[in-house]
């Protein structure tokens, strides 16, 4: 962030959690674990953390540069002789509905 004071500006080099996390559009608890990680690097100026404007910009740069993650396909289901998939034969026989269960005189709590 550069301020406009007069001729000269003021480059904004460091910033605190809560303006970090805003500048990455995380929470603040998710920075402390990137910290905590080692992923964002930290200045402690009088035990406060701050952030350099120079290792956001590289966290970023670092979350462009990674693969995508491969994404699983779904399993698709193997077709039975009579052309009827077998996932539909299993949600049909978990659609039924179940037979009551004949009661007893020793199936009741005691009082």
């Amino acid at each position: 962030m550069i301020r406009p004071t007069g001729s000269m500006a003021i480059v904004r080099l460091l910033y605190s959690s809560r303006e970090a996390s805003a500048a990455l559009s995380i929470s603040e608890r998710t920075l402390w674990t990137l910290t905590h990680e080692g992923k964002i690097p930290v200045a402690k100026v009088r035990g406060a953390n701050r952030y350099h404007i120079d290792d956001l910009l590289a966290f970023i740069e670092a979350c462009k540069a990674e693969p995508p993650r491969p994404t699983k396909k779904p399993r698709q289901a193997a077709a039975t002789p009579d052309g009827v998939s077998s996932n539909s034969l299993t949600a049909t026989k978990q659609s039924r509905p179940r037979a009551a269960k004949p009661r007893s005189k020793h199936d009741t709590p005691k009082r």
